[in-house]
């Protein structure tokens, strides 16, 4: 049985990423949480950037800085940052104050 952690280290998926990277402009993989899954740090490595999408009130601290270690140690490029379903707990006539 072909696992993604498998599929990820095969030769035959360098050849379609090499493939479609000449074919694309951009290739975009929508991948599981980092955290809960290892092949994801893999493809991090193997891309030539990440966009880290993290969900407000719902992914610790303690996470998000375990994940930015994962990066780091596989050298993935963090590009930026998407802080996803923000509430704002103040009321909205103070917020147009500001």
């Amino acid at each position: 049985m072909l696992t993604e952690s498998k599929l990820l280290e095969s030769k035959h998926f360098d050849k379609l990423l090499e493939e479609w990277l000449q074919t694309y402009d951009y290739v975009i993989f929508d991948t599981a949480p980092a955290a809960a899954n290892s092949s994801t740090a893999g493809l991090a490595a193997k891309s030539n950037g990440v966009v880290w999408v993290i969900r407000s009130e719902t992914v610790r601290k303690q996470v998000c800085l375990y994940v930015k270690d994962l990066f780091n140690q596989v050298g993935a490029k963090v590009l930026g940052c998407v802080y996803n379903r923000r509430r704002f707990h103040v009321p909205r006539r103070l917020y147009r104050r500001l």
